[in-house]
């Protein structure tokens, strides 16, 4: 990969850097600013990348909601994109119920699109299905019906993709099942028409053989009998949620529900609220039927997309180096990159190729307010922000750093030590430090309101974070 090296000045252990009053006045003028870093004496040493040292990375940390995440609430009739650096809704689409009909606005408006076989896609009273053409009218215009041989698909919508862009997938589901008649329903995950995971809920009287991570049963001494309310539901996970096991890498674009036995529908709390399993959702979840997704895949040597800047939301891409573990082969793995005001955020699964180390491009636009001085970047390992104890560090200079003839930084090799952890609430080494930073002074008029300077930092992580100032 190549990068542009910034050469930068900084005290070696720690103090008030220098102070450059022209920043905020040469027009287009690269500075090289410091920022107060950590003392490196107290960073210890980092193995360098162009040694041969193998290691065993620390386990991954217990998994939490790292996605942005699709809800499809049935008893608002919406269904919302949601994103964690946000307490509102990127984008919305209302579903609504016409003779059973399911109406689900413009291609262009759907953050989700619904397909039948057998039938179009249904909505009556809070649940979804596929509407028969002889019982248009009747209560199986919600249902997913075997006797019929109907099934029901979830895609990303064009909204959804327009917002997070082509290359947008799902990592996982976890749905709210309405289940009648020893209900069994095939789940079939697809990568545009490619298949690439089949999934299977079990209920009442069709319960065979045991349960396992693709095999979910429910309802065990019961046939799901009609009309019990929130008694004949069930949730189920598919593709391992980020909040309940280790990442399976299944990705998927569409998930196809088909009935195998009995019938059933999509509900989104409409019944009531269905019980977890096998541990509680995220709040953020609530009653609703969730899938999540991700903005794309990054391998070794590629790059996530270019999250815009807007107003205080910085620009954001992250570039993905090799693994610091050479013995663990480098696999592209699905990622989320979010921003909002003075805040960047990037996440993976944390169980997922664990040594995976990135570089950020962050450019900020900062209020020129006569101090040269850039702000200390801070960086937090743990979401939601509602971590009891959250530690969010301040971010060094990168020691022992490695670059190549061309001035390119080429990352670590080996296990990084425990004593860098910056986030000893998780388990794994969680770790980042500044490679350069670049203060580039930026239109409007000096000392007014529309004065400012774009700061461009290169900061090296390892494990997931969100980053502010």
């Amino acid at each position: 990969m190549s990068r542009e090296r910034t050469v930068v000045v900084g005290p070696e252990g720690g103090g008030a850097p220098p102070a450059h009053a022209s920043i905020r006045r040469a027009a287009a003028a690269v500075l090289a600013v410091a920022v107060v870093p950590l003392a490196v004496v107290s960073l210890g040493h980092l193995p360098l990348h162009a040694s041969d040292a193998s290691s065993v990375v620390p386990g991954a940390a217990a998994p939490v909601m790292t996605q942005k995440w699709i809800a499809i609430d049935t008893v608002t009739s919406r269904v919302t994109l949601n994103s964690p650096s946000s307490t509102t809704a990127l984008d919305t689409q209302t579903i609504s119920s016409a003779n059973c009909v399911l109406g689900q606005g413009a291609l262009a408006d759907q953050v989700v699109s619904f397909a039948g076989t057998g039938g179009g896609p249904g909505y009556q009273t809070g649940s979804l299905g596929v509407q028969e053409k002889k019982s248009g009218n009747g209560a199986s215009c919600a249902q997913v019906n075997f006797s019929t041989r109907e099934s029901l698909t979830l895609s990303l919508g064009a909204l959804a993709k327009s917002r997070l862009g082509s290359t947008a997938l799902a990592s996982s589901a976890y749905l709210d099942v309405d289940l009648k008649q020893g209900a069994s329903i095939t789940a079939t995950a697809f990568k545009g028409t490619a298949p690439v995971g089949t999934f299977t809920l079990q209920s009442g009287t069709s319960i065979t053989g045991q349960p396992s991570a693709t095999v979910r049963q429910c309802k065990l001494g019961a046939d799901s009998g009609s009309d019990a309310n929130v008694g004949d539901n069930c949730r189920w996970p598919i593709s391992s949620p980020s909040w309940i096991g280790a990442d399976d890498g299944i990705n998927f674009d569409s998930l196809k529900l088909e009935a195998t036995a009995g019938s059933f529908s999509l509900q989104g709390g409409s019944d009531g609220v269905v019980t977890d399993f096998p541990s509680a959702a995220p709040a953020a979840v609530g009653r609703t039927s969730v899938l999540e997704v991700v903005d794309g895949l990054v391998g070794c040597g590629g790059q996530t997309k270019v999250l815009s800047s807007l107003l205080d939301a910085p620009q954001v891409t992250v570039h993905r180096l090799n693994n610091a573990d050479p013995a663990e082969q480098c696999r592209p793995v699905p990622y989320s990159l979010n921003n909002g005001p003075r805040y960047a955020q990037f996440l993976k699964p944390l169980d997922s190729q664990t040594s995976a180390q990135f570089i950020w491009d962050v450019t900020w636009a900062l209020p020129a307010t006569g101090n040269a001085t850039l702000p200390v970047l801070k960086m937090d390992y743990e979401y939601p922000v509602g971590d009891p104890t959250p530690e969010v560090s301040d971010l060094g200079w990168c020691p022992d750093a490695a670059y190549d003839t061309a001035g390119d930084f080429r990352g670590y090799t080996g296990e990084l030590p425990a004593a860098l952890d910056q986030e000893p609430d998780l388990v794994g080494t969680q770790y980042a430090c500044v490679i350069s930073r670049q203060a580039i002074a930026s239109g409007g008029v000096p000392i007014t309101a529309t004065d400012f300077v774009n700061d461009h930092d290169l900061v090296y992580v390892y494990g997931d974070a969100g980053m502010r100032y």
